[in-house]
C-alpha cells in the first residue's frame, strides 16, 4: 500500500501489491488493505503538516505500509512498518519529520499497535 503527495497537494493512493492484483485467494480488497491505504494516506498529510508548521516549502512525500498480523489471539494488527521518503530531505531531517508527522497522525493515533518508522 503506497501513498503519495505531490507537492501541489494532490494525494494518491496505489492499492499495487494488494488485493485482487496481488494474486491472493480473495477477489476484493480486505479491510486491512484500506486500514493500510489510510494510515500512508494520513502519514504523508501529517508530514506535510509538519513542514508547514516548520515554514517549509512543500514536497513529493511518498509512504509506503506493511501492516503485519499479530501472531497471538485476538485476530488484529501486531506491527506496521511504514517506509517513507521526502523529496529535498537528508536522513535525519526526513526522520525528525516523520517522527512529529507520526505523533500527530489521527489514524496512526487510533490505532493501538506498534509502529516502525523506516526509510
Amino acid at each position: 500500500m503506497t501513498a503519495q503527495l505531490s507537492q501541489g497537494g494532490e494525494l494518491r493512493l496505489d492499492l499495487a501489491g494488494n488485493g485482487p492484483d496481488a494474486g491472493g485467494a480473495t477477489d476484493a480488497w480486505t479491510p486491512v488493505d484500506f486500514l493500510a491505504a489510510a494510515v500512508a494516506g494520513c502519514f504523508v498529510k501529517s508530514c506535510q503538516m509538519v513542514l508547514q508548521a516548520l515554514g517549509e516549502a512543500e514536497r513529493h512525500i511518498e509512504a509506503h505500509v506493511e501492516l503485519d498480523k499479530a501472531d497471538a489471539k485476538p485476530n488484529r494488527v501486531g506491527r506496521a512498518r511504514i517506509r517513507y521518503m521526502i523529496d529535498g530531505l537528508d536522513a535525519d531531517r526526513a526522520a525528525r519529520i516523520a517522527k512529529d508527522a507520526k505523533r500527530i497522525c489521527t489514524v496512526t493515533n487510533t490505532l493501538n499497535c506498534e509502529f516502525e518508522l523506516a526509510i
